[in-house]
């Protein structure tokens, strides 16, 4: 009976190991639902103080989902010239930094490139439905889909090129 009953726990432990396993904090996670009910650039708000904290992966995390949601927004004709620019200014400076950092270990960017196309996958833009321009949302998705492609297929030269900017840097 004590074998039977170790081998269940055992079995049970095997089948639910890392189902809830993720990069992602579960705060981050709840931040984020609140955030899709929020103009894009909130995405970059929050990403941006996470980053300050050293929470990279939440950081970085928040920024490609707000990148996606923000692309989506500006696709769909919602944002004015303003909302562009505001777009392409939060994308260089805190992008940049995030990157970078990412660059440090690319399974690790991989996985968090991973969780973004699943969490949009799986949860509707409520500030603007995915659903009010499928196809725009779906060329979007399929952008950050072909980068994540592109970082796989170029993992040995991102490396070589980051590991030269660290050497420049402490010159």
């Amino acid at each position: 009976m004590k074998i039977t009953l170790t081998l269940l726990l055992l079995i049970l432990s095997i089948n639910t190991f890392g189902q809830n396993d993720t990069i992602i904090s579960k705060e981050t996670k709840e931040l984020a639902i609140k955030l899709e009910k929020k103009h894009p650039a909130k995405f970059f708000d929050s990403a941006s103080r996470l980053y300050k904290a050293k929470h990279l992966n939440d950081a970085a995390f928040l920024f490609y989902l707000g990148q996606l949601r923000y692309k989506y927004y500006l696709a769909a004709g919602e944002g004015s010239d303003s909302d562009g620019q505001l777009f392409a200014s939060l994308q260089n400076v805190l992008g940049e930094q995030i990157n970078f950092d990412l660059g440090e270990n690319l399974d690790n960017y991989l996985m968090l490139l991973e969780e973004v196309i699943n969490w949009d996958r799986l949860n509707d833009y409520k500030y603007y439905s995915k659903t009010n321009l499928p196809g725009k949302h779906k060329k979007v998705l399929e952008g950050l889909i072909n980068y994540k492609n592109w970082v796989i297929e170029n993992k040995s030269t991102i490396t070589e090129r980051r590991n030269k900017v660290v050497e420049d840097r402490k010159k």
